[in-house]
């Protein structure tokens, strides 16, 4: 679930490149395998009785169990690369993420990133960094001696996971819902005032009201 919103949010902010999107849920599809045969091989060294007489059963891990945790750091460090390389391009050239088509006069002006595609950043690096940083927690505690970590770190680090990847779906629709976040336009349009008619469409009034306020004029 987490994976895949993270693979989603991305891939948006690359114009939703279709080979990007095949080969990142290829890495996932790779990793849900991998775990399927990671915990199948480890089902051999599964729950023994600690003893003839005794109710109690323990369960033992291979020292090489923290290799679990490698295929989702790769997964999750690739999402981050991606996400911090897109982030670094539109902070060094903003008019790489859009530019405005003018139909009147064939005119076309750099924009700055929209308030989507910040948001998309905004929250792609903070998932991003978010989740490796657990993986990676993993990774050190299942390399560790300390056995209670080692048992409840997991469940806890999916759990955080999956509020993360929530918390993004929540951001998208509260902007999504507000709104004065288009300023009654179109996400990516930009006021080209080359005509009369182009002028027509800018009135002096306050954020949220340029929609209301063309009805009433018209």
């Amino acid at each position: 679930m987490d994976a895949s919103v993270l693979i989603l949010r991305v891939n948006a902010l690359y114009n939703c490149a279709r080979r990007l999107r095949h080969a990142l849920f290829t890495m996932l599809g790779a990793l849900l395998v991998f775990g399927v045969v990671f915990f199948t091989v480890l089902a051999v060294h599964g729950p023994t009785p600690a003893g003839r007489t005794s109710r109690c059963w323990t369960i033992t891990f291979p020292r090489w169990a923290w290799t679990f945790w490698l295929a989702k750091v790769v997964l999750e460090g690739t999402l981050l690369a991606l996400a911090l390389a897109r982030t670094l391009g539109a902070w060094a050239r903003p008019a790489l993420h859009a530019t405005v088509h003018c139909p009147s006069t064939q005119h076309t002006s750099a924009q700055q990133p929209s308030a989507l595609v910040r948001l998309l950043m905004r929250d792609s690096l903070f998932a991003c960094t978010g989740t490796l940083s657990l993986a990676l927690v993993n990774i050190v505690l299942w390399c560790g001696t300390n056995k209670a970590l080692f048992y409840a770190f997991p469940g806890m680090s999916l759990a955080v996971e999956g509020v993360i990847a929530s918390r993004l779906l929540l951001n998208l629709h509260a902007y999504t819902s507000n709104p004065d976040s288009s300023l009654g336009m179109h996400e990516g349009e930009l006021l080209c005032i080359h005509s009369p008619e182009d002028l027509e469409r800018v009135e002096l009034a306050a954020p949220g009201t340029l929609d209301s306020d063309s009805a009433g004029s018209r």
